[in-house]
């Protein structure tokens, strides 16, 4: 009788042991499952400096409220950079201040931006607007060569018969930050996206006047190779830009 006791009972652990495991085996499917289904999907993106420091911050952040398995990684860039890595798709998506025609690039326009005359409140200029020839004379703080900013400065007073080489420039800096900081300290002017400067506007560490040739703009365009947007997680956030960048923008 012991003898058998003792079979039932061996019979009884190897059940259990057996449950246990199989338990153990269908909870770890379990857990594969949700998390393939919760897979964080990343987006990399390439923009330049006037793009991605000042208007995708409250896009991304609004987005990611509906799609919270998506991580966005940035990288501030000049354009060339940009439409490089969007070509080798080191960047799922770029976003450019002009137009880009480019075989295998889609190009969307997003919005324009005011380009606006900028001063520290510290300088005294007693006048309700000021031309761009005023403009040449004071000591102005631009973007390095290459930035699409920069690019668009000169072409402005060239297209007003105002050679570059007349342009009295101050110094040449990488980042609007750099440039708002030296401003700021009454080191200089400068011409920058209004965008950017809306706090220091706001706070009156900086005033603006109206250029008397008239408001220049740049074109604030996404670029991505189709190749990229068939993937679901892209093409999603693609179509979103398209539906709501401009109203999300910061």
């Amino acid at each position: 009788m012991k003898l058998l006791d003792r079979i039932v009972s061996q019979k009884l652990q190897k059940i259990c042991i057996s449950e246990a495991l199989v338990n153990v085996y269908e909870n770890m499917l379990k857990e594969i499952e949700q998390c393939k289904k919760s897979e964080v999907q990343e987006i990399k993106i390439s923009s330049c400096n006037s793009v991605g420091e000042y208007l995708l911050p409250c896009t991304l952040h609004l987005y990611k409220k509906s799609q919270p398995d998506t991580r966005f990684s940035i990288r501030n860039e000049y354009t060339k950079s940009i439409i490089e890595h969007v070509l080798d798709c080191s960047a799922d998506i770029g976003f450019v201040d002009s137009k880009i025609n480019i075989d295998g690039i889609d190009c969307i326009d997003i919005t324009n931006i005011n380009l606006i005359f900028i001063y520290s409140s510290k300088r005294k200029l007693p006048m309700e607007s000021i031309s761009l020839r005023e403009i040449a004379t004071l000591p102005l703080i631009i973007g390095s060569r290459g930035s699409s900013i920069r690019q668009f400065i000169e072409e402005m007073f060239r297209s007003n018969n105002i050679p570059t080489e007349r342009l009295n420039i101050e110094m040449e800096l990488d980042t609007i930050e750099s440039i708002k900081a030296s401003i700021v300290e009454n080191h200089g002017v400068s011409i920058l996206p209004a965008t950017s400067v809306k706090k220091e506007l706001h706070t009156n560490s900086l005033k603006t006047l109206p250029i008397q040739e008239g408001s220049p703009y740049c074109e604030i365009c996404a670029i991505y190779q189709k190749s990229r947007a068939s993937q679901p997680h892209i093409k999603e956030f693609i179509s979103y830009i398209k539906n709501y960048g401009r109203k999300t923008f910061c």
